[in-house]
């Protein structure tokens, strides 16, 4: 048993055993302190935070319009 977002099960053949629950989590991308000035780490992190921004109703389970 797994816990997963709606995206990922949505298209599957997995079985839901109940869609009542409801987690906010915050997502936090950790970088190293040393390495955390580096562009092409900060490259990577401004990617990761635009991802997420642009896909986040997909992560909360809201359905999106095609």
């Amino acid at each position: 048993m797994a816990i997963l977002p709606h995206f990922i099960t949505d298209k599957s053949d997995l079985i839901c055993l109940s869609s009542q629950l409801e987690l906010e989590l915050p997502i936090w991308l950790v970088i190293q302190a040393d390495l955390a000035h580096s562009p092409k780490i900060r490259k990577v992190a401004d990617f990761l935070t635009d991802i997420v921004s642009q896909k986040l109703q997909q992560l909360s389970g809201q359905m999106i319009k095609p």
